[in-house]
């Protein structure tokens, strides 16, 4: 006996649900400076003038301020044929008239090294951009000859009335005023950027259910700043 002939069923596949895409934030990877610190102000040149003081007189040179940002040491270039057994250094507000005003900062150095850059440390000092400012110099009563370089003719620097300084004084009295800043020597620290550290990021999401998928998903990009 034949079996009678029954119609093949055909399985209907099962339709699974497509996931939806999380929008994903791809960040840019931002460079980060290494130990580097910012020259704030001042010049890094061995200027061609070469200077001196006596011990116990000071010399303050006026400069401005190249950047925002926080000073923690003064480089100074000291010349040969310095004798002097120690080096203090400070940063001066601008008072009127173009002349130092309030001791901002000092710092000293034993031993500073002739025909080289000394550098200093000084507790730290916010400084403004574009904002006037005095560096000043000091071979300490007692302790031989200062010599530095400066410029032949240029902006103004004053020299102290006081003649036996230990260090630099709070109040600035003023002796003659010359035209021989800047003096070779600069401020570094940590420059004040409110950007530092933000890069761009971009954040890609799906289109809205529905949404034509011709040729694949398609994809959005929108270009943001890291923390906004």
């Amino acid at each position: 006996m034949v079996a009678p002939a029954f119609p093949t069923r055909t399985r209907t596949p099962t339709r699974t649900p497509t996931a939806t895409r999380t929008p994903t934030r791809t960040r840019t990877p931002t460079a980060t400076s290494v130990g580097a610190p910012a020259t704030l102000l001042g010049i890094n040149s061995i200027l061609p003038h070469e200077d001196a003081n006596p011990a116990g007189m000071a010399e303050a040179f006026i400069t401005t301020a190249s950047a925002h940002g926080t000073i923690d040491r003064l480089v100074v270039y000291v010349d040969v044929g310095t004798t002097s057994s120690q080096l203090v250094v400070g940063l001066y507000a601008n008072a009127a008239g173009d002349l130092p005003g309030a001791l901002l900062a000092q710092g000293s150095l034993s031993a500073p090294a002739p025909g080289a850059w000394n550098t200093i440390s000084i507790p730290p000092v916010s400084v403004t951009n574009g904002t006037k400012y005095w560096l000043a110099v000091l071979g300490p009563s007692g302790t031989g000859l200062l010599r530095f370089r400066d410029t032949v003719s240029g902006g103004r620097a004053v020299v102290s009335a006081q003649t036996a300084l230990s260090s630099l004084p709070t109040a600035w009295s003023s002796g003659p005023v010359y035209l021989n800043a800047p003096l070779a020597a600069y401020a570094l620290g940590s420059s004040g950027n409110s950007d530092a550290g933000r890069g761009p990021f971009l954040a890609a999401r799906a289109p809205a259910p529905g949404a034509g998928m011709a040729g694949g998903a398609r994809f959005y990009c929108d270009l943001h700043r890291q923390g906004e």
